[in-house]
């Protein structure tokens, strides 16, 4: 379940949707250096899909110059990997990435988060991202994940969507290289 679907629930708690300005999270960034240590772990993403924002490989830069972080993560859902921005991405230093899946197929995607997403396009994002974190000789560590278990998102179906073992064994042979 992608809770970011769920408009009607983002706005029982006042979640707004919109990108940070880079200024704003560029001060917040220079405020955690005013802590007397390291903070353990800066993660961008959770309330949206940060790889959407056009300042995403610069702001992850800025925080790994600031030095503020021992870990700088990502979580996404792996939708817009694409070449040139896994190598912004690696290139300014991100140590840690979470592909969340929502599903193996199209289909399943659409049903449990409410989007068309080719599941094939993420694949391929994430196996280039690893290629060229590769090639790059990156310390960049990643992670894909998918929940065993899912419910569809206000359909009619009740019943949650259970990771068969035929759907276990193709995520493991097409990420276990990755």
């Amino acid at each position: 379940f992608c809770f970011q679907a769920d408009t009607l629930g983002m706005k029982k708690v006042n979640l707004k949707r919109g990108f940070m300005d880079f200024s704003l999270f560029k001060k917040v960034v220079d405020e955690l250096s005013e802590f007397p240590e390291k903070i353990k772990k800066v993660k961008i993403g959770n309330h949206g899909e940060p790889t959407m924002h056009p300042d995403l490989p610069e702001m992850v830069k800025y925080i790994v110059s600031r030095d503020v972080a021992e870990i700088v993560e990502l979580f996404t859902n792996g939708s817009k990997l694409d070449p040139k921005l896994n190598s912004e991405l690696i290139d300014a230093g991100l140590q840690r990435i979470n592909v969340s899946l929502e599903g193996l197929t199209d289909e399943r995607y659409l049903q449990v988060a409410g989007v068309r997403q080719s599941f094939s396009n993420i694949v391929d994002g994430v196996r280039n991202l690893y290629k060229n974190k590769t090639e790059k000789n990156s310390d960049l560590v990643i992670y894909v994940k998918i929940a065993d278990q899912t419910h569809p998102l206000g359909g009619v179906d009740t019943e949650p969507y259970i990771l068969s073992e035929n759907e276990k064994k193709l995520f493991y042979e097409t990420f276990e290289n990755i």
